[in-house]
């Protein structure tokens, strides 16, 4: 079986503003990333006794180093990212959809979760002198009105330190929760997320609707 390794983002915290020119509001984010980290193939392969009929291991690393050249052309994009119940992201693909992007005023936090693709990876060594691929990413947050005017400084978030591996880990997800300090008031809302690979500089956007209301219909 596969490790799972799991890097937290470390967050600046609390940008106060104003909403409509009278009322205090404050917010942050937090947001990890997860992979799961495949064993080495060659390292799996000493260490383990199988009969197989099909395809091997060969077949299998000629078919990963493929998908490894592919994946350096890709734009780094994500591959899907949809609203999700707080803190329910719990692997790769494992969360709870929301129903809807229609929150209640007494909601204290919302969570985008994320599949990013295309990221690139920088080579190092360990301790013992054994290649590994590192990735990273920073996000910053942008909370809007209806009118498109900010409510928020920008909200950033960053690793404390990358994420290492011996694999060229590809399947990452990132739920991002942003803690609500106040509640926001009835509106139409759009937040931003605008989210750059450490190792490339490219960077992708995604903007997410939602609406405050007192009754969800």
């Amino acid at each position: 079986m596969g490790d799972t390794a799991v890097l937290f983002m470390t967050l600046a915290i609390l940008f106060p503003s104003t909403i409509t020119g009278t009322l205090s509001y404050s917010a942050y984010a937090q947001a990890n990333t997860t992979t799961i980290l495949i064993p080495n193939a060659a390292t799996l392969s000493q260490n383990t006794t199988a009969t197989t009929t099909g395809t091997g291991v060969t077949d299998f690393n000629t078919l990963r180093d493929q998908y490894l050249a592919q994946w350096q052309q890709l734009n780094f994009q994500s591959s899907f990212g949809t609203l999700v119940e707080p803190y329910s992201a719990q692997g790769y693909g494992v969360y709870q959809e929301r129903p809807s992007n229609i929150f209640t005023p007494d909601m204290s936090a919302i969570t985008l979760y994320v599949e990013p693709v295309g990221y690139g990876f920088k080579e190092g060594v360990d301790e013992e002198g054994n290649i590994l691929y590192s990735f990273n990413f920073t996000a910053i947050i942008t909370i809007s009105d209806s009118q498109g005017n900010p409510l928020t400084e920008p909200i950033p978030a960053e690793f404390d330190e990358p994420l290492n591996s011996h694999n060229k880990a590809t399947e990452a997800f990132m739920p991002i929760t942003l803690t609500l300090e106040q509640p926001l008031p009835v509106g139409q809302y759009t937040i931003t997320y605008d989210i750059t690979d450490g190792t490339s500089g490219k960077s992708f956007q995604i903007v997410k609707d939602i609406r405050v209301a007192e009754v969800i219909s």
